[in-house]
């Protein structure tokens, strides 16, 4: 048996559901029904009386009870593809921006859809460092990305790993204590690059006058290089509502780098390297490179070469998006597609069960995975865990028939309840994955096979119909759904809804073994 410290104790949030399916308000309509359709039946109105069931289950079945792993009701699968197809035809999924298209100076190469509201605000700290923060003015929010350099599981000692993950739920649990806190988000992007710009670089630094036996060994070492190297980055995002934290915008900002020190260190403990926030030419290079991953090349060799080439955040948008597929997403020569997460994995799981859901894939060109993690106010806290007990109670007591996944599922809610008395604290969370290949059908059958792989024993679905929003949803930029969900409806907005697609609620302080708040 293994020694492995596991971790997990994921706990549904959404409406009641009788039988594990059935929502209790669906169930209470249709009681009503049969209860007029009695009272009709004893006035002799037998016809009306089978005609109003006849309308009432249909209507009930087809909008209101979901169904399949993206929890999605027939009429909102009807909905979405019709307002799809309505999208496409009004150009609204397709996107040119050049420097031959037809836009003023100042709009060529914006970034696409909502983004083009974001505007970076360049600060500083209290240390003098320059901090880019990006004001989205149509949610009125601002964020601020972290670059972060954690070494990986694998290279770590057990005792030191196991204490980074109890660092890991001590920052998550601090996130609902926060005042103005919207949201966060860590990402972890990994690809495969061209080892070219690297190998130039070693060669044109030979020195002529070394020793020919030492130039020789030196270009054959350089010869023994693969063609493709791997690069995994790792950022953390942080959202606050200004309006929460001061009434004039500017004070909002210096409220919002007087905090960023403290999540800093707090990364730092649970492993996250050297932390720092992106400047403004880091993030015009993250936007850049993330409509196609070859050209992360092409930055190698500036960095290399010494070359000042500084790329602003609004002006390195795509020159050419196409989300007239339902599930794929063109852009700039490749294609991606995006899945999301709606019932995580009910098993325990160690520090490297998902170590390949992270790691670079020969399958993809890139891959980024979101977690994104949405704070629940502290006064919050108590009547979100009484209506998840609840639910699970009335669920479990439905059933004639209860598996030994259904007892756990129960005894996880009370469990919670437990750890919710000593101290620990709950938010609703979320993984999306976004994998990016060669835009042929071979690419996308391999793409899609290997997601299923990675995913394990987590439910997921594609996020059809809103491709290319899922896709700018995963950029480590701050595009909560559920902040950006009353500014637009393509941004999943069943993701956060009570219907469909809820995220999961998870206690902070079983994200490790034996730790106290």
């Amino acid at each position: 048996m293994s020694t492995q410290p596991q971790y997990g104790n994921p706990i549904a949030s959404g409406p009641t559901k009788v039988f594990g399916w059935l929502p209790f308000r669906v169930l209470v309509a249709a009681v009503v029904s049969v209860v007029f359709a009695l009272f009709l039946t004893l006035l002799k109105l037998f016809l009306l009386a089978l005609l109003l069931l006849l309308v009432v289950f249909s209507s009930l079945l087809i909008g209101f009870v979901p169904f399949g792993d993206s929890d999605r009701t027939i009429v909102q699968r009807i909905l979405m593809r019709r307002q799809h197809r309505k999208r496409a035809a009004r150009g609204e999924t397709t996107f040119f921006n050049a420097h031959i298209s037809a836009l003023s100076k100042e709009d060529q190469l914006t970034l696409p859809g909502f983004l083009h509201t974001i505007e970076p605000k360049e600060a500083l700290d209290g240390q003098g460092n320059s901090v880019e923060l990006l004001h989205h003015k149509a949610v009125k929010m601002a964020t601020v990305t972290l670059g972060c350099s954690p070494v990986g599981g694998s290279s770590l000692p057990e005792d030191r790993l196991i204490r980074q993950v109890g660092q890991y739920g001590n920052w998550l649990s601090r996130l609902s204590r926060e005042n103005g806190l919207v949201g966060a988000m860590v990402v972890v992007d990994s690809l495969h690059t061209s080892a070219e710009p690297m190998a130039n670089e070693i060669t044109q630094a030979i020195d002529p006058s070394a020793p020919e036996v030492s130039q020789q060994i030196l270009r054959q070492t350089v010869g023994m290089l693969p063609a493709k190297t791997t690069r995994v980055t790792t950022y953390v995002t942080l959202g606050w509502k200004l309006s929460a934290l001061d009434t004039e915008v500017e004070g909002a900002f210096a409220e919002i780098l007087a905090k960023l020190p403290h999540h800093i260190t707090a990364l730092t403990q649970a492993g996250s390297g050297q932390t720092y926030p992106l400047n403004h030419a880091e993030y015009g290079d993250l936007m850049y490179t993330a409509y196609n991953p070859a050209r992360v090349a092409e930055i190698d060799q500036e960095l290399y070469g010494k070359v000042p080439a500084i790329r602003s955040f609004n002006s390195s948008g795509p020159t050419y998006m196409n989300g007239n597929h339902k599930r794929v997403v063109l852009h700039d020569g490749v294609a991606s597609m995006t899945i999301l997460m709606s019932v995580p994995d009910q098993s325990k799981i160690t520090p490297y069960t998902y170590q390949a859901l992270f790691a670079p894939s020969q399958s993809f060109l890139r891959k980024r995975v979101a977690m994104f993690y949405r704070p629940i106010p502290a006064f919050k806290q108590r009547s979100r865990m009484d209506q998840t007990s609840r639910a699970a109670s009335t669920e479990a007591g439905s059933k004639q028939r209860n598996t030994f996944f259904d007892t756990k599922k129960k005894a996880a809610t009370k469990n919670a309840e437990a750890q919710m008395a000593n101290g620990a604290t709950i938010q609703e969370y979320c993984v999306m994955v976004t994998v990016t290949f060669e835009p042929n059908r071979k690419a996308q059958r391999a793409a899609e096979n290997e997601l299923k792989t990675l995913m394990g024993g987590m439910r997921w679905s594609y996020a059809d119909f809103v491709s290319e929003a899922a896709f700018h949803q995963t950029l480590p930029i701050g595009i909560f759904p559920w902040v950006y969900s009353s500014a637009s409806n393509y941004l999943l907005p069943t993701m956060f809804d009570t219907d469909a697609g809820r995220p999961t609620q998870e206690s902070s302080e079983d994200a490790h073994v034996e730790h106290e708040n």
